[in-house]
Formats: C-alpha cells, structure tokens, sequence
C-alpha cells in the first residue's frame, strides 16, 4: 500500500497512542503533545484532548494481529471504510420510498460509487481516524430516524408511542453514545436525539396524546443509550482528573491564535480576560475566516466542487422528506459549532472531521439532484432522459474516479514515487533521530520538538512539543520535563520564530547542528 505510515498528526496520535496501550498495558500517551491539562510527567492519561473511539481500535487492531504493523493495524479501518458504499447505497434506495424500483436501484448504484471514490477523503479514511466512524455512526443516525417513523412524523398528524419508536431512541442513545466516544462534537448529536424527543412530545401535549409514562420511558432509553457506551469513559475521566470530561479541552474556546493550544501554562494565557483583550474584531474576523474555510472546505471537499450545486437541487427535491431537514440541521449545527466556538480547531480540520457525519447523504441527495437536472433537461430539450442518464451519469463517475485519482497523487504520491509525499515529515524525522545519536542522545532521553506524535512514529523517542510563548518559556518546560535536547524547524511559534531564521547560540540555548530544514539545540542551564 502506498500510505505506508499515518502521515499526519491526528492519525500518528491514534497509532501510536494504541499500539502503545497494547504494547505496555498502560492507556497513556508516549509523548506530551500539549499543555492543556498541565500534566506532570511526560506519560500523562491518554486520550485527554482527542476522544478515544480510534485509539481504542487501533489498540484492538494491534491485539487482534499481535503487530504493531502500520499496514496490519490499518486494515480495521478498511474494513470500515469498505461498510461505507453499502451503506450509502441503502440510504440511496430507502430516502424515498415513493419512487419507482428501477429508479432506487439506479440510485443506489450511483451514490454507492461516490462512495467508493470519495474524493479527497480517499486519503483518509482507511487511516486510524474518526472520518470512517462519523459516515458510519451519523448515516445510521439519520436511517434509524427514518426507518422507526422518528423523522417521519408529519406536524399535522397526531402520533402514539409504540414499541418501535421507544426502540429507537434507545438505539439513537447508543449511536450518538458512539459519535462521542468518537470525536467531541459527538454531544450535539446526543443534543439531536433529545430535540426530536422534545418536538415527539410537544406534539403529543398538543395533540392531547401525552402519556407520562411512556414520555418518560422514551427519554430514559435515550439516557441509557448514551451511558451503554459513553458511562466507562465519563467515569475514568471522573477519576483521572475529577470531572467528567478532561479539564483542559475546553480552554480552547479561549484561543485567539491556534498556536496558543501549546501554551503553557495553559491557564495563564487561554482565559476570558485574555480572549477579551483581544477584541471582538478581532475574535469577529477570526470567525469570518474560519467560516470561509469551512464552506470552501464544503465546496471542495464534500462537494467536490460540481456534485455540490446537484446536492442542493436533490435537498430541494426531497424538502418535504424530514430526513433532508434533520440533516441540514445537523450541518448547520456543525458549521456553526467549528465556526463560533471553536473556529482555530474547525478552520483545520475539525470541520472537515465533524461534517464527514453527513457526507453519505451529500452523496444520496447528489445523485438525486442529478436525476432531477436529466428530467429537466429532458423536458425542456427533448432529450431521452434514460439515455441521458446513463451517458452523462457515466461521464460524471468517470470524472469524479479522476479526480479522486489525481487528489490523491497530489496529496499521497507527489512528483517523486520513490520518495512519496506522504512521508516527507518522517525523512526529516529521521534524520533528526540520526543527528541526536551522533550527539550520543539515548533512546530514553526526552526531547522537544515541534509535532512529538510524528517524530514518535517514527523514531520511536519520547517528545514534547515545543511551548507557545519566547526562549524563556521554552527553557522553562524543557527543563521541568527534563527535555533539553530541541530540534526546531521553520513552523514555530511566533515568540520563537528567530531561532529558525537567525540560529546561532543564544539566551542559554547552544546550537549544536544545522541540518538545513531542521536546527538541534540544547539547553545548556536550567534556572
């Protein structure tokens, strides 16, 4: 396979962070990749920022198989990412129950096939990371709705619990239980599940239908949904840092640059009083970017470009259908959660990482929408509108297969197949790792660097990341976590910018090695 490593923070972070609870027994995190919770050592609890849903599986993958094996690991994820054309497929033939058989096959069939060249997210789904599990979890979410009559409900009709719609909110409990465990942002989906709980009963209070009892055994079964899959996780946290969720993740509401997520001390800088500060215009044109990014991101991403004006016209075709309406909901929830709350986070990536939740229905209404423009055009032109289907539908699989093909020679492969672009971080990892044995470094001595999950993968060395703040921040971390070797490159925070553009001994630090693209220096005293 040619994504023969994670590639990338998020996925290094999942990987290494299973492949070690298999390998140690211990669920904590080889490295110190930020400062949020002010951790003692470098071995802190894992999984206190991101949620543990692929770590878990990594970690179960690695067990299963015995190996620490990229390619091995992986293939948990594939066989994931493999559910997802079906799938969508199904979503495709159930949507719309009034149309004609031929006309659901034929559906099914097209929004099955953008499933399997999906795009820029082809890169990403057979890594260990949380895009599989979010079309998974977020698809079933929203057919469950559909199947149990949840979502199906007309205002204007007068509705009566039964068994299956009790079964069904116990069963959107364990799904958005699942989305949490997964990623954060998994509580709006929980949110969701109680929204349409509330409406089911407003309903019945009007009606004059509300029973008590079973308004009651409804919201308990959602309750007890959730805690099936979340309670363990809730209580470790409980127990591990006395709350319910990690202290430190919710200081990120308070950045005014992303760079001050490695902060440190974390509290000191990401408060009110310091996002006060700031300005609101300026917090107001951080959000105004993120926004940006984040529709570009549903431009050229979900929608790849031309299949996006075809999803608006199939979300118009099917705007009497509640699923269509649940779904933008949910994405306007999204946008505007990873655009207000947490625009630094949303803006790279985290958007991208949320919205894969909805990206099957994308597909479904796409196709739909396409149905819809040929029966247009047929009518308004002439045209066969079967023929025309077939010919013009071809053509746009056939170009959505090149472009997937060629998003992923940009991204994956590069000008050089012998050196893939895909590994270009972990060449410079190497060599670092080369240069700190040189300078006789051992394997067990910390060091400080500025993304600790990559030079982890590898190398195999422990790490810390380099600090937000000027040299005297840094020297002060690297001493308290005894990581006085540093290796910088050109990313760096602003604060430390002129260690990379002018190097040279300086304010206690000793340069030890150029290596062009990368400098080592050591802290020759600490305070």
């Amino acid at each position: 396979m040619i994504q023969r490593i994670p590639g990338y923070m998020d996925a290094e972070y999942y990987y290494t962070s299973g492949v070690a609870f298999t390998s140690t027994g211990q669920y904590v995190e080889p490295y110190l990749w930020n400062y949020l919770n002010n951790p003692d050592t470098i071995e802190s609890p894992a999984n206190s920022y991101w949620m543990p849903a692929a770590t878990l599986l990594t970690a179960l993958s690695s067990w299963l198989f015995h190996t620490s094996s990229f390619g091995i690991v992986r293939l948990i994820f594939l066989l994931i990412a493999a559910f997802i054309p079906p799938l969508t497929a199904s979503l495709a033939y159930t949507v719309d129950e009034k149309a004609m058989e031929n006309q659901r096959h034929r559906r099914a069939w097209m929004a099955g096939l953008l499933a399997v060249f999906p795009g820029y997210y082809l890169t990403l789904l057979t890594l260990p990371e949380t895009f599989g599990l979010y079309m998974v979890f977020g698809t079933l979410f929203l057919m469950l709705g559909n199947r149990t009559g949840l979502l199906n409900i007309r205002s204007t009709e007068k509705i009566k619990y039964c068994q299956k719609h009790l079964a069904g909110f116990g069963m959107l409990g364990v799904l958005a239980g699942m989305m949490h465990l997964s990623r954060a942002d998994g509580l709006i989906w929980l949110a969701a599940g109680f929204g349409l709980w509330l409406m089911i009963n407003n309903r019945q209070w009007k009606d004059g239908n509300l029973q008590t009892g079973s308004m009651l055994a409804s919201g308990g079964l959602l309750v007890c949904g959730y805690l099936a899959v979340m309670g363990w996780w809730l209580g470790r946290n409980f127990l591990t840092f006395g709350s319910f969720l990690p202290p430190g993740g919710s200081l990120t509401i308070w950045l005014t640059e992303y760079d001050q997520t490695f902060a440190y001390p974390a509290r000191s800088v990401l408060n009110f009083t310091n996002w006060w500060a700031g300005g609101i215009w300026a917090a107001l044109m951080v959000r105004l970017q993120a926004l940006w990014m984040n529709l570009k991101n549903l431009l050229g991403v979900q929608g790849l470009v031309f299949w996006l004006p075809l999803a608006a016209v199939g979300g118009w075709k099917l705007r009497r259908h509640t699923i269509v309406w649940a779904g933008l909901i949910m994405w306007l929830t999204t946008l505007a959660v990873m655009t207000l709350v947490f625009p630094f986070s949303g803006a790279r990536g985290g958007y991208l990482h949320s919205s894969a939740a909805l990206q099957p229905l994308v597909w479904v209404l796409a196709v739909i929408g396409f149905e819809e423009s040929i029966r247009f055009f047929s009518q308004k032109r002439g045209w066969d509108a079967s023929q025309s289907f077939r010919v013009l539908g071809s053509g746009l699989i056939l170009i959505t297969v090149f472009a997937t093909g060629f998003i992923y020679y940009l991204r994956v492969i590069g000008p050089n197949p012998a050196e893939p672009l895909w590994e270009q971080d972990r060449r410079v990892y190497q060599r670092m790792d080369a240069t700190l044995s040189q300078w006789h470094i051992g394997m067990d001595t910390p060091v400080m660097i500025n993304e600790p999950p990559g030079f982890f993968a590898a190398t195999g060395r422990k790490a810390i990341v380099i600090p937000y703040g000027d040299t005297d921040t840094l020297i002060q971390v690297a001493c308290r976590y005894g990581a006085r070797d540093i290796l910088v490159d050109r990313d760096l925070p602003k604060g430390l910018m002129e260690l990379f553009s002018q190097p040279g001994t300086q304010n206690g630090l000793e340069l030890r090695f150029d290596g062009g693209d990368f400098l080592y220096y050591f802290v020759r005293d600490c305070p």
